[in-house]
């Protein structure tokens, strides 16, 4: 693994360093309940959103799987983060201009060199099921939405697998249109910062937060609320063990392995 690489003494002061400041009871605790979600699967090895990615996210440990969905222009729902073709596959078309027939010809994983196809949501939701994987569906604003937010439900609803989804966007009245929906599906605000008090986000029973506004006051403000807190997207050592000692619910990475490894060597060496 590429972390390996960096010295193993400069891993060990970062978590210590880290770790003399919490009373080794609370940094149990801490370590206990911290979860690990793949951003978009094994993104970072992977073609991201991709069957591949998921499957190695899975198999490496990961505790959540995000993806991303969007509607094509047939109103299929397929695991895609971009509004068109062109990073993944080198393809300019629109997301919502093509059929899913079009769609799943364009190789996604292009960009890495490989060989894969955009899956559809559904074909997520049944490898989920059979695997028991819990997923971190983000519904995608590409402004050319028709039934984004209910379909999705539908499908979710069409497996029983409520229980292990929650429902993610960076469009708040997504997550608005789900509660009126139904009210029990887990939702996410995905943000960058919030710009009002979290009591005012009815609609969120959870927030996802970049990391470069995550501050100990808004970690608290948002558990005083009941909630949880996610934090994207983390790249580096030091940015795992500072979101841990943030005392953060989940941490959202590319690097899977990365994640895992670093949570057992915070278990290991301070608690």
């Amino acid at each position: 693994m590429k972390w390996k690489a960096i010295s193993f003494f400069l891993i060990i002061t970062i978590i210590l360093v880290k770790l003399v400041l919490v009373p080794i009871r609370e940094s149990r605790d801490i370590l206990r309940v911290v979860e690990v979600t793949a951003h978009r699967g094994y993104s970072e090895k992977y073609p991201e959103n991709t069957m591949i990615a998921f499957e190695k996210a899975h198999e490496y440990g990961a505790d959540w799987i995000e993806l991303d969905v969007q509607e094509t222009k047939d109103g299929k729902l397929i695991v895609i983060h971009n509004n068109d073709f062109r990073e993944t596959a080198g393809v300019k078309k629109n997301v919502w201009d093509v059929t899913y027939e079009e769609a799943k010809t364009f190789n996604v994983g292009a960009y890495m060199e490989k060989e894969a196809y955009v899956p559809t949501l559904e074909e997520v939701l049944i490898w989920a099921k059979e695997n028991n994987v819990k997923l971190n569906i983000e519904l995608k604003d590409n402004e050319h939405s028709l039934s984004l937010v209910a379909s999705t439900l539908d499908l979710v609803n069409k497996y029983n697998y409520k229980k292990n989804v929650v429902i993610a966007s960076m469009n708040y009245d997504f997550l608005t249109e789900v509660k009126k929906i139904d009210k029990t599906f887990e939702t996410v605000y995905v943000t960058k910062e919030l710009e009002k008090p979290v009591v005012e986000y009815t609609a969120a029973d959870n927030f996802s937060i970049r990391k470069t506004a995550l501050t100990e006051e808004l970690v608290k403000e948002i558990h005083d609320n009941n909630k949880k807190i996610y934090v994207w997207t983390i790249i580096a050592i030091d940015e795992i063990v500072n979101a841990i000692d943030y005392k953060v619910d989940n941490i959202i990475v590319n690097d899977v392995e990365l994640g895992l490894d670093i949570k057992e060597q915070l278990v290991r060496y301070g608690g």
